[in-house]
């Protein structure tokens, strides 16, 4: 059922499903079943495997795709759930392997090649029909290439990160997602036989709440969807550290623009607004850290950049310059970087790698307000270390300024804790020595200074 805030041109279940685990999820995947499965076949083949699950005893049957691991309780009874609701199930149904359209239940050679993982000879039985076949063949076909090549690269994904992998399994990995894309840009140029197949299944279903406007519906969204799913994994990646296998999700979304349609901006509005909402989060949490540690605020600044550049990456790939989200979010970084500088140079006085961190700000700002600010910062910087330097890398070590700033709070901190135990320990000595109260205080005055003069001594 469509939310008040629903868009009537997509499809709700699609954007909702439109994950890195959508064919992990794939109820026909789950319980290994064709998309044509009855509702009698569904609850038959689940109580059998539920049966198996719970005498602990081997699942019969392989499927078209390896489920490692085996599907549990819940998958089970998750996967039957989603085949009750009928938008979703036909989600499913988009997202698994198709039937010859002549062949109905008869035995499908394609299909039986795959499920013997004979994958080069379903894939040619494919290809040629793709090729050759007329109205519904081809994009069965087509749709089903898409299918495969789609399903074994986020196996890849889950499996073995990018950054795990050697430099044959990253070739394969990358080969599978440009032939996913490949089949399914053809699945969309072939539209309307795309939306033929949806709306015969709408028909063969027949649930009285599945319109044939589903059909539109599901086939405005695949494109928002595919990119989604790289998306998340570019995200997912990033906050995980796998830089490689977020720069290769984000240069997925740039081979691709051609699916970044208004329908594509609409899908994605949602982790759009996230990716938004993220940015501004650790920027806050920067500025706030900066404040606490201003002697280190460079470092936090970079830090703030690392951070957010693959939310930027994605942004700039998914929304048109001058978008008010995507200057929002760059400006948002950028202010966040001039703030934290003005924290840390008042702290420290070290105009010169201040300098780096405004320019850097400026770099990133897209708003004019924003770019203005920065500059305005650069040229009050350089004119305190009197005239605009050329650029420069900030130091791996502390610069002496900072490390004397450091030097003299450790030392005063351990001071004022030398100077206590002193005071205590000339207390004592008075106590014991039954010396008069002048003399008492004379030896805790005297412990204490002793005390903070050894203690700082020591820490520096």
């Amino acid at each position: 059922m469509l939310t008040s805030n629903a868009d009537p041109e997509m499809s709700e279940a699609l954007i909702e499903s439109a994950l890195p685990e959508i064919y992990r999820n794939n109820s026909f995947r789950v319980l290994n079943i064709p998309v044509i499965a009855t509702e009698s076949q569904i609850k038959d083949r689940a109580d059998e495997i539920l049966g198996c699950i719970r005498l602990k005893i081997p699942i019969e049957d392989k499927g078209y795709i390896d489920f490692v691991p085996t599907p549990g309780e819940n998958d089970v009874r998750n996967a039957v759930q989603r085949l009750h609701n009928p938008e979703r199930r036909l989600v499913d149904e988009l997202f698994w392997f198709w039937p010859e359209r002549s062949q109905n239940h008869n035995p499908d050679e394609a299909l039986n090649a795959l499920e013997s993982r004979d994958f080069n000879q379903a894939k040619s039985i494919w290809h040629s029909q793709a090729r050759d076949g007329k109205g519904l063949d081809g994009i069965v076909a087509a749709h089903n290439l898409a299918v495969l090549a789609h399903a074994m690269a986020l196996d890849m994904e889950f499996d073995h990160p990018s950054d795990e992998l050697n430099i044959v399994d990253l070739g394969k990995k990358k080969e599978l997602w440009q032939e996913a894309y490949k089949w399914w840009n053809s699945c969309l140029e072939r539209n309307g036989l795309l939306v033929a197949w949806l709306e015969k299944r709408i028909n063969e279903l027949d649930y009285s709440d599945l319109k044939v406007e589903s059909a539109y519906k599901l086939r405005n969204t695949v494109p928002g969807a595919l990119i989604k799913i790289n998306v998340l994994l570019a995200m997912r990646a990033s906050d995980r550290n796998r830089l490689q296998q977020a720069d290769q999700n984000i240069q997925l979304i740039k081979d691709n623009y051609k699916f970044i349609d208004k329908f594509t901006q609409r899908a994605l509005m949602d982790t759009i607004r996230s990716i938004d909402d993220s940015i501004k989060m650790i920027s806050k949490s920067s500025e706030a850290e900066a404040n606490k540690n201003p002697i280190h605020g460079d470092q936090v600044a970079l830090n703030l950049i690392d951070k957010t550049k693959t939310k930027l990456a994605i942004m700039d790939n998914l929304l048109p310059p001058k978008n008010a989200i995507r200057e929002g979010a760059h400006d948002t970084i950028a202010n966040s970087i001039i703030n934290i500088q003005i924290t840390f140079a008042n702290r420290t006085q070290n105009w010169t790698i201040s300098l780096n961190l405004l320019k850097k700000s400026k770099l990133i700002a897209e708003g004019q307000e924003a770019i203005q600010r920065a500059a305005r910062e650069i040229a009050t910087v350089a004119n305190n270390i009197g005239g605009m330097p050329k650029p420069i890398t900030p130091p791996l070590t502390l610069p002496p300024v900072i490390a004397e700033l450091e030097r003299k709070d450790r030392a005063n901190r351990y001071g004022k804790i030398g100077g206590l135990i002193g005071a205590l320990g000339g207390l004592a000595l008075a106590y014991i020595m039954n010396y008069g109260w002048l003399v008492g205080l004379l030896a805790v005055f005297i412990g204490y200074k002793l005390g903070k003069w050894i203690a700082s001594k020591a820490a520096t």
